[in-house]
Order: structure tokens, then C-alpha cells, then sequence
């Protein structure tokens, strides 16, 4: 079993583009991990000429974001989400709702523009 807290992670974050930059590192992301990993091994034949043994290894793995830089609660990172309170290996895609096959097939109100 293990459990352990990693504080003062750095982390980039976005910053607004009229800076130039493309982010800011500062420090202030803590994250959890913990897990259990149990290993069983057996020896099934043991013989001067022959030896065979196996194992079998499973494992809980886990982690939960505890805090970002700045006290912010959610931080957009590419195609990554880091949101307090949840797991930091996931990420989340956005999801396309179809296409429009005319004009006429946009709701009114909104525009865009066709490129050659």
C-alpha cells in the first residue's frame, strides 16, 4: 500500500495572448497518490534439472488533483482538463454535433464563412 502527496508541483498555465507568452510557470499544484499492488509467487515444480514457477501481480492505482497554482479550481492545458477535486490522467475531447450541408440548413442568427 503506499499514499503519498506531492505539493508545489509546477504547472505552465495559460496566460492571455496580448503577453506574447504562451504560458506561466509557477509552483502550487498538489497532487494525491495512492495504490495497492499485491504479488503472489509459487514455486509449482522445483527439481534439479527443472525449475517452474508464476506469479500473479494486481494492482489499484490512483490519483486525485488537490490544488492548482493560484487558487484557481480548473486549468485547460491542450486536450487536457486539470480540475481540482478530480483524477490529472484524464482528459477530455470535444464532440462533434454533425455538419451542415447548406446555408440554409444554419440556424438563423449565425455566420460563417466558406473558405476556397
Amino acid at each position: 500500500m503506499y499514499a503519498r502527496t506531492d505539493r508545489d508541483l509546477l504547472l505552465k498555465t495559460p496566460v492571455t495572448q496580448e503577453y506574447g507568452y504562451s504560458g506561466m510557470w509557477q509552483n502550487g499544484m498538489d497532487i494525491r497518490n495512492s495504490g495497492v499492488e499485491l504479488t503472489l509467487e509459487a514455486a509449482i515444480i522445483q527439481h534439479k534439472t527443472l525449475s517452474w514457477s508464476s506469479a500473479l501481480n494486481a494492482s489499484f492505482n490512483q490519483n486525485k488533483l488537490l490544488a492548482l497554482p493560484g487558487g484557481q479550481t480548473a486549468v485547460v492545458l491542450g486536450n487536457r482538463r486539470f480540475e481540482v477535486g478530480m483524477p490529472v490522467d484524464r482528459f477530455w475531447l470535444l464532440q462533434n454535433e454533425g455538419i451542415y450541408a447548406s446555408d440554409a440548413d444554419v440556424p438563423a442568427g449565425m455566420t460563417y464563412q466558406v473558405l476556397p
